[in-house]
Formats: structure tokens, sequence, C-alpha cells
């Protein structure tokens, strides 16, 4: 265990992108380990990882929440900051379910993926296949600014400038509409 006021753990200096700190383990099943122990078993308790910009200020973090210390449940957070003053705030989140969570901290109902935003533009989520060909099929969802509740969905073909389906949703009516 080091001591925090231990002179060959806080050291400056180094600036020559060579490593500073090396953990190494010999071990054929889980090598080396760095432990981050909380002993505080509160219901907010965490632990963090954080990254600092060169006056010291908070950037980003990667915590490790201690969501329920009798059954020894735990999620992972990643948070950046994009606002001065103010620290990193949650941007993802996996929780101990396996649910996979983008701008929001709870899930909804079953959501194994789960994207959220409170934008006032288009607010879009687009799954794409990146191929080395010209052509790359994509999915796009896309809630319409100023629609009221008009969801849009998009299957296209990278390759050509027309979609190959839609589906586009309203209060009262789903159309589906494809090129067959």
């Amino acid at each position: 265990e080091f001591a925090k006021e231990d002179a060959n753990l806080i050291s400056s200096g180094f600036n020559s992108g060579e490593t500073i700190v090396q953990i190494v383990g010999d071990s054929a099943t889980t090598g080396p380990r760095l432990e981050l122990k909380n002993k505080n078993t509160g219901a907010n308790a965490c632990s963090e990882l954080l990254g600092t910009d060169a006056g010291g200020q908070s950037t980003a973090y990667l915590r490790f929440l201690h969501t329920d210390q009798t059954n020894n449940y735990g999620e992972i957070s990643f948070g950046t900051r994009n606002v001065q003053g103010s620290p990193p705030a949650e941007r993802v989140r996996i929780t101990r379910s396996g649910q996979l969570l983008v701008n929001r901290t709870s899930s909804n109902d079953d959501e194994m993926f789960s994207v959220f935003t409170d934008s006032t533009s288009h607010e879009m989520i687009n799954l794409r296949n990146n191929a080395a060909s010209g052509t790359k099929d994509m999915i796009t969802m896309i809630h319409v600014a100023n629609s009221g509740d008009r969801v849009f969905m998009r299957f296209k073909r990278t390759g050509s400038v027309t979609n190959v389906g839609t589906i586009v949703t309203t209060a009262s009516a789903t159309a589906y509409n494809t090129s067959s």
C-alpha cells in the first residue's frame, strides 16, 4: 500500500510520453488488478477515476457505482463536462443487468438499450454499416422537431439517395412505406 505522502507515488516533470505508472502481474487467468475501494456503505457510495485538465479542473470520469452493498451489485457510468464551472455530468451508464443507457440514469420497462435527449432540434439515432464498398446500409430513427408526436424511421442504402422504406407514426396512425 502507498501512503499519499509517498514521494515516489506523486511525481512531476514527466512530459516525454513515457509510462509513469505500471502495474505488472504474472497469472494464467486474471492479471494485475487496480482496486478502488470506498468503505462507505451508503446508497450513493462510488469509486471514481477522474480526468483533469492542466488547471486541475475535472473534465471527465469513469465511475463505479456501488448500488447494492448487501448483494455486491454495481454499475458503471461515464461522465463528461461541457459547461464551464460545473462538474462532469453522466452521459452513459451500464446497469447491473447489462442495460446500456445514453443520457439517462435509469430505464423504463425492460429496455436493454436506451438513448434519451431533451433536445429541441431533430433527435436522431443512426445505426450504420460502415462497409468498405461504396454501399452502406443505414437505419435512422428521427423525432422531427416541432412536429408534435411524429416519429420517423428510415431504412436506406447510402449508395443511392432514395429511401428503401420508412415508418412514420403519429398519435393516431402508422404508415409503412416500402420501395418494393
